[in-house]
């Protein structure tokens, strides 16, 4: 009963809008009036949580990071950690691995919130995996998050960091690896039909 009631309250919370505060309210205020944060955390530490809690929950942390400052509440949590940790054990669940992503791709856009996911977890694996799942959905928010860490990991001489030169190489494999299965296929086809002219021959 709990987990319901727990359920209701982040699920009505994830779908608030800026239009849905009142007047002058900014969602980073709320987060430090409320504890939003350390209430958020408790419920993504492993085993406290059923799925569709944590589905809204990572939810609900997108709609919150929507400025610098709410960012940069949210980085000085385990919040990030969490969210980069469920990847390995939730990243099998479609739903979860879209919502997942679509959160890491939000907070790749907030100083605070990327440093800690570029250089405190394990997100640079997690989002290798994504942009190698077989689920388009997946595939297409990963892709978004690679090329948000290629365009922001740049020195002052626009030449792309340590981080960026990792995507660009892995993309580069993921596509020679893509053209090498197309033209094996193709190079089967074709095999497949000489060997049917020859045995009609």
């Amino acid at each position: 009963q709990s987990q319901d009631l727990l359920l209701e309250l982040v699920g009505t919370l994830s779908n608030f809008t800026a239009q849905d505060l009142n007047k002058g309210q900014k969602w980073e205020q709320l987060m430090k009036d409320h504890s939003l944060c350390v209430f958020l955390g408790r419920l993504l530490v492993p085993g406290m949580s059923q799925d569709d809690l944590i589905l809204e929950v990572i939810i609900l942390l997108t709609t919150l990071c929507v400025s610098y400052k709410a960012a940069a509440l949210i980085a000085g949590t385990t919040l990030v950690g969490s969210l980069a940790d469920l990847w390995e054990d939730k990243g099998a669940d479609t739903e979860l691995a879209v919502q997942l992503v679509h959160a890491y791709h939000r907070m790749l856009h907030f100083e605070p919130t990327r440093n800690e996911l570029l250089y405190s977890t394990g997100f640079m694996g997690a989002a290798a995996e994504a942009a190698a799942s077989k689920h388009g959905n997946v595939r297409r928010r990963a892709d978004l998050c690679l090329g948000v860490v290629m365009e922001q990991d740049r020195g002052d001489d626009g030449r792309i960091g340590e981080l960026g030169a990792r995507v660009r190489r892995n993309r580069f494999r993921a596509h020679n690896g893509e053209w090498i299965e197309n033209v094996g296929g193709a190079s089967s086809r074709e095999s497949d039909d000489e060997d049917d002219d020859d045995g009609m021959a």
